[in-house]
């Protein structure tokens, strides 16, 4: 990879609200994901027939077009009966202290305004794997020969967009769900180049979806500036993660906490 490989509108697509589902960005909560997932719905029958039209159209479209503007509201209808924007939304009540069981006529009060949902690479990728690359040729749609420079190249020129996001709206905290990309919400969030600030940990049980294995599950806080905390917490489900409401209760009242809401 070389930086002359990159094309101009890419660097602006992607260094702008790209792969981000927007909202309010005055407010108090910014929630960031790792990247917009692709997976296979139940019955769908046209998956990779799908994927390809994203990769070789959408994308394309996207990218040639340049930057990208947030929408203004987070829509939380759209994402009710996804698995992922379920337990965002039953995340958002229990930081707010209300029990999620009730998350679908909840949110039919909500405008939109309620949080800023981010994510923090700009792609949609079924999964985290890196084969994607190869399978939907995206060497030639990115300029990059692999996932992981793609990722680097984020790591050096998105990433520090959104820090300075960040100390132009000064929320109260950024949840980052995936403790498994612990480092790339750190380096996306904190001036980890500018000074060394004190990362704190702490775990919860989960257990496995059928109840029969229990484990750890590590979240880890730091202070991005002296206004917002970064909260990286377990991914919002999967067999590692928040899957239960009981969970998601216990990781909301400790957010609360931890960022004094």
């Amino acid at each position: 990879m070389t930086t002359s490989s990159i094309s101009d509108n890419f660097k602006k697509w992607a260094c702008s609200f790209s792969g981000c589902e927007g909202g309010n960005r005055q407010a108090k909560i910014w929630i960031s994901g790792i990247e917009w997932g692709g997976g296979k719905k139940p019955n769908e029958k046209n998956f990779e027939e799908t994927m390809s039209q994203y990769y070789n159209v959408t994308l394309k479209q996207e990218i040639e077009q340049g930057a990208v503007t947030a929408p203004a509201e987070y829509n939380w209808q759209e994402h009710k009966n996804e698995p992922y924007g379920i337990k965002l939304a039953k995340l958002y009540m229990a930081i707010n202290g209300k029990s999620g069981s009730t998350y679908k006529q909840e949110i039919t009060n909500y405008n939109g305004s309620e949080i800023f949902k981010i994510n923090l690479y700009p792609i949609v990728c079924e999964n985290v794997d890196d084969d994607l690359w190869n399978k939907y040729n995206l060497a030639n749609i990115t300029g990059f020969q692999a996932k992981q420079y793609y990722k680097i190249w984020c790591f050096e020129n998105r990433f520090p967009v959104f820090r300075k996001k960040v100390a132009q709206h000064n929320p109260s905290v950024i949840i980052g769900t995936g403790n498994q990309c612990l480092n790339d919400f750190l380096a996306c969030f904190t001036p980890c180049f500018e000074k060394s600030a004190e990362i704190k940990w702490d775990k919860i049980k989960t257990v496995s979806n059928n109840g029969s294995k229990e484990r750890n599950s590590y979240y880890y806080w730091t202070k991005v500036t002296d206004q917002t905390t970064l909260v990286i917490v377990p991914f919002l489900g999967g067999p590692n993660g928040l899957n239960s409401d009981e969970l998601i209760t216990q990781m909301g009242e400790k957010i609360r906490t931890i960022a004094d809401l």
